[in-house]
C-alpha cells in the first residue's frame, strides 16, 4: 500500500489517498472507526459494465434495497423491486449473507445499479447476443454481409 495524496476533501476535512494492489484486497477487512469516512474503497475494486453477470453476497439490507458485495470485488445495490421476493410470496426477502446471481442494468450509478430478476438478464443476453452479432468480423463485413 502506498499513499497516493493527502489533501483536504469537502468541507475542508481532511482527506486522505492510498493505493492499495487489488491483489491485496482479499485479507483487508472493514473496521468501522467511529470517524466519517467519505471513501469506500470496495467502489474502487472493480469496474463492472452494463449486462454483466456476477454472484453477489448481501451485506446489508434496508426498505429500499439491499447492498451486495461483488465477487471478486465491488459492491453493488439491488432495488427491492429487482429482487425476486418483490414479485413472488414464495421467495423469501434478501438477507444479510444471501448469494444472488445477478446482472447490471446502470453501472454508472453509485453503486451500480443490480437485478436478481431472471427477466432482466433474458434481456441482457438477448442484448448481449445481437450487440455480438452486430460486430463486424475480420474481414471487415458484418455477418450478415458474408455470401
Amino acid at each position: 500500500m502506498r499513499k497516493v495524496h493527502d489533501h483536504a476533501g469537502p468541507n475542508g476535512v481532511p482527506r486522505i489517498e492510498f493505493a492499495i494492489p487489488v491483489g491485496k484486497l482479499n485479507g483487508l477487512k472493514r473496521v468501522d472507526s467511529g470517524a466519517r469516512m467519505d471513501i469506500d474503497i470496495w467502489r474502487t475494486v472493480m469496474k463492472v459494465s452494463a449486462h454483466q453477470e456476477f454472484d453477489v453476497t448481501v451485506t446489508a439490507v434496508a426498505s429500499v434495497g439491499s447492498k451486495v458485495a461483488i465477487d471478486g470485488g465491488g459492491i453493488g445495490f439491488i432495488d427491492q423491486v429487482k429482487h425476486p421476493s418483490w414479485w413472488d410470496v414464495n421467495v423469501a426477502p434478501p438477507q444479510i449473507g444471501d448469494r444472488l446471481h445477478v446482472v447490471v442494468l446502470d453501472p454508472d450509478r453509485e453503486p451500480p445499479r443490480l437485478s436478481a430478476l431472471k427477466k432482466d438478464m433474458d434481456i441482457a443476453r438477448r442484448l448481449t447476443e445481437r450487440d455480438a452479432a452486430g460486430m463486424e468480423t475480420q474481414d471487415g463485413t458484418s455477418p450478415g454481409d458474408r455470401r
